[in-house]
């Protein structure tokens, strides 16, 4: 009597359930992209380690969430159709009656697949995925708790008073704590196996004993092995110790690629217009340099105004430059060395001025703004601009932080028109002048 195969009822909710999230998951990469260069902007090189990290660890969580609910989609898709092969024709293959040749029949018969065997495989396999990318992702939550936890010894340290840089003390705190961390679990593994080599010497050194089994229980905890340890305690019993890290290995690249390779293909760009600049020009008119023209939601990286086509009677120009703390911060105080900052680096309370009279935080300001602008030189049509009128202020549609210039129009012709700026920035390179052109037409 064959053996009827029974679906199991929940099959179509996982499928369905997968799919959704996978819909969903494929929209996180993005908004974890543009919240990082929202942020990019206010972080400097003291404070760039923990937003990245934190970045870099979602990233990696997001992709690992990713490509666990496609390959379980594509295998709870192979094995419903291994069901559904079985339910309309039930029993095993014969090739008896096939068409094929006799070695042909005589080479499959050598690599039949049992279709239950295959069908229980593929069961299974979609069950363990996300137990082995839950291991994953807890150890992802580890070393997010020690990135959390080298930033805040860190800033004690600088609180206190250390002169040391903050990325310093952060890289230097998060790495001694995860090779501790290692060395001891290291440390009570090879004991441990030491120990048990000989049962004797279990009676013989009991302080060895005691000591390996302080070291499982600081690494139980370091590990967080309290989260792990249910699921890797039942692989390890299932799956030999060659196979469990062949997978863990194999998930890791799953998790990691991704991520590697997005921002490898995100600093390429893919066009066959050979002939158009890529660098900006006075004859090429950028997006991102105009309001109006900018997609909602793109950082605003470099000089722009508010309009490609500036219309009489609707007011000045309103050119906006964008600040970059990582790579004027130095080279402003190298400029001017007697600029005081208004704030705190990072997250801040209140103003380090606000308990200074009022012409003194004025006197400030102005000095401020005064080494600002000596990181940049602005023509309009080859004349120089008068840069009097700058001002501190954020952008408008971005938040992020710059200086604000209105030109007026009054002296314009009607026409094609073009602004020349040139910005002194501090690159790993060493320091460079960036220089961007801003036609745009005048209506009057």
């Amino acid at each position: 009597m064959e053996k009827k195969i029974v679906f199991r009822p929940i099959w179509e909710m996982e499928l369905i359930i997968s799919g959704a999230i996978i819909i969903g998951l494929f929209q996180l990469p993005q908004l974890a992209d543009q919240s990082f260069e929202a942020m990019m902007p206010h972080v400097s090189n003291q404070s760039f380690w923990l937003p990245f990290m934190a970045y870099y660890l979602a990233k990696l969580s997001i992709n690992g969430l990713i490509g666990a609910f496609l390959l379980h989609f594509t295998v709870r898709s192979l094995w419903v159709a291994v069901l559904g092969l079985q339910e309309v024709f039930p029993g095993s293959v014969d090739l008896s009656k096939t068409d094929l040749g006799v070695i042909a029949k005589r080479f499959f018969e050598s690599r039949r697949v049992d279709l239950d065997e295959l069908r229980l495989k593929l069961d299974h396999f979609a069950s363990l995925i996300f137990s082995v990318l839950f291991m994953m992702i807890i150890v992802l939550l580890m070393l997010a708790a020690y990135v959390a936890m080298a930033a805040l010894l860190a800033a004690i340290i600088r609180k206190i008073g250390a002169t040391i840089p903050f990325s310093t003390l952060f890289i230097g705190i998060g790495g001694t704590l995860y090779v501790s961390a290692s060395a001891i679990s290291v440390l009570g593994a090879l004991l441990d196996k030491w120990l048990t080599k000989d049962e004797t010497r279990l009676k013989q050194y009991p302080r060895l004993v005691s000591t390996t089994y302080t070291c499982h229980l600081i690494a139980y905890y370091m590990f967080f092995a309290f989260l792990i340890s249910p699921i890797a305690t039942a692989l390890r019993s299932k799956v030999s110790a060659k196979g469990f890290i062949a997978w863990s290995f194999i998930l890791a690249a799953m998790i990691i690629f991704p991520f590697m390779l997005s921002k490898k293909m995100k600093s390429r760009k893919y066009d066959s217009y050979i002939f158009m600049p890529v660098e900006s020009a006075p004859q090429l008119l950028d997006t991102a340099c105009y309001d109006n023209l900018r997609k909602p939601g793109d950082p605003v990286n470099v000089p722009s105004i508010q309009a490609d086509i500036i219309l009489a009677g609707k007011g000045p120009i309103r050119l906006f430059m964008p600040l970059f703390v990582l790579r004027n911060n130095q080279l402003m105080l190298e400029l001017c060395p007697d600029l005081k900052p208004f704030h705190t680096e990072g997250s801040y309370k209140s103003s380090l001025m606000e308990d200074l009279p009022l012409e003194e935080r004025v006197t400030n300001v102005k000095n401020a703004l005064e080494c600002t602008k000596k990181l940049f030189h602005i023509t309009l049509d080859d004349d120089q601009i008068n840069s009097d009128g700058f001002l501190f202020t954020h952008h408008h549609l971005t938040k992020k932080g710059g200086l604000l210039l209105y030109l007026s129009t009054a002296q314009l012709t009607a026409g094609q028109h073009t602004l020349n700026i040139k910005i002194k920035n501090r690159t790993r390179k060493g320091d460079e002048e960036e220089i961007f052109f801003i036609p745009f037409w005048f209506e009057p």
